[in-house]
């Protein structure tokens, strides 16, 4: 029976949401300029993650570039796609203001890019940058754990260490957990869909479903997202879809 009320409820919560905003289909047009450097290739990606939308170009003889973007709903989660010598970084952002600017070098730190947008895009790299520093941060920790195995660690100190490895991954969803619960925005409900919808995860199914009920209490009344599918119910699966 609870799983049920909990399922009611996200299909509620869908559907007022979708609903309310489908009378407003006007587009939006935003400009995306700025310059990058010390970028792989000089060709980039602007895709969109909640709907099949990609957008290559390239950078003018001054390494600065300017293209038009178009969304008919303000709630479209964008990222700019730039290769470095050694991986690909993304930076995300919305279509919230006329203009967003960038100000990009991927060797440098995630947060010395620039990145100028609305509330939204604030919000979608504040994320972004503190999920990359907690991973940066396990990171070290599990190499200095792995160091340690190398320098004659005890049966029972290597058991220890190799439990604590495979936690690691769990921490990371208990950081984002925490990070949510303080954060009950928009931005925010996007990406706990997606730990909502991760089946690996082992956050408690209460722990989730409770977190579901304080970002219903918490949403505005004039947004929806595309394509959320898989939701936790025990039985299949379903989908949400622009209407």
């Amino acid at each position: 029976m609870k799983k049920f009320n909990y399922l009611l409820l996200l299909i509620t919560l869908f559907a007022t949401l979708t609903n309310l905003i489908a009378k407003e289909k006007k587009v939006l047009t935003t400009t995306l300029k700025g310059t990058i450097v010390n970028a792989a290739s000089n060709s980039f990606l602007i895709a969109n993650t909640t709907r099949s939308f990609e957008k290559e170009f390239s950078l003018n003889r001054d390494g600065t570039f300017e293209i038009i973007v178009e969304s008919t709903t303000l709630y479209d989660a964008f990222v700019l796609k730039v290769k470095n010598s050694e991986k690909e970084i993304v930076y995300p952002f919305y279509l919230d203001q006329e203009v967003i600017y960038f100000d990009i070098d991927p060797n440098l730190d995630y947060e010395d890019n620039i990145v100028k947008g609305g509330e939204l895009t604030n919000s979608a790299l504040h994320y972004k940058s503190s999920l990359l520093m907690e991973k940066e941060l396990h990171q070290k920790f599990s190499m200095a754990l792995k160091q340690f195995l190398l320098t004659g660690a005890t049966a029972w100190e290597e058991n220890v260490i190799k439990d604590k490895l495979n936690r690691l991954p769990q921490k990371i969803d208990a950081w984002k957990v925490a990070y949510f619960k303080k954060h009950l925005n928009l931005v925010s409900f996007k990406y706990f869909m997606e730990l909502y919808n991760n089946e690996s995860t082992i956050i408690p199914e209460a722990t989730l479903n409770d977190l579901l009920i304080d970002f219903s209490k918490k949403l505005p009344k004039n947004f929806h997202f595309d394509s959320f599918s898989k939701v936790r119910n025990g039985k299949g699966t379903f989908t949400f879809t622009r209407l």
